[in-house]
């Protein structure tokens, strides 16, 4: 089924381009080859950047804010931190 696929996408590409892409298909033993060390690779690439994760301490400061909260922590994602940022402008 995979290989099916993998020739049908060749062939509409080909078709897309008008070109005779057929001729340059990966043999077998490439196509195995390739994804899996493309997959390691990566594999490799997250493993070492999963032991190397930073934090960051943001100092905010606003009239907006009671003067009798002392600390207030938060992990924000990129879109809270988008939404809290236009709060506080």
């Amino acid at each position: 089924m995979r290989t099916d696929t993998y020739r049908l996408i060749i062939y509409l590409i080909g078709l897309a381009l008008k070109i005779n892409i057929i001729a340059y298909t990966l043999s077998a033993r490439l196509s195995f080859l390739l994804p899996f060390i493309i997959s390691l690779l990566i594999a490799v690439y997250g493993y070492f950047e999963a032991g190397h994760i930073r934090t960051e301490r943001i100092t905010i400061k606003s009239n907006k804010i009671p003067e009798n909260m002392e600390t207030m922590e938060y992990y924000l994602s990129l879109e809270t931190s988008k939404l809290f940022n236009s709060y506080l402008n």
